[in-house]
């Protein structure tokens, strides 16, 4: 399943907070500060405590999620997994998967 936003699936079925929950592979592009799905995420990564003092700062902030350090990047998380940050290779950048498009 994809969506373009967590607003499409609220949209389109009653539960989709409950849905994308028993998904077993979440991936976010580009998550918005403004819906509040970049803040949902940096909470849900959690925190990271330094060694130094033992001050705790999320793993991370929702503003940075939101911003340019992560345009190019991907958050894939899964079930009973770390989560991921990918680089996104767009279908035009791949010439192996240009080469699979054929005529298109």
């Amino acid at each position: 399943m994809f969506a373009q936003s967590v607003g499409q699936l609220k949209n389109a079925y009653a539960n989709a907070d409950g849905m994308m929950g028993n998904c077993a592979v979440r991936c976010y592009m580009n998550p918005s500060g403004a819906d509040g799905l970049a803040e949902k995420l940096s909470e849900e990564l959690g925190y990271v405590s330094t060694l130094a003092d033992g001050t705790r700062k999320r793993m991370v902030e929702a503003s940075e999620l939101a911003g340019p350090t992560w345009e190019k990047k991907l958050l894939a998380l899964a079930t009973s997994t770390r989560p991921a940050r990918l680089n996104k290779m767009p279908l035009y950048q791949n010439p192996e998967l240009q080469g699979r498009m054929g005529s298109l």
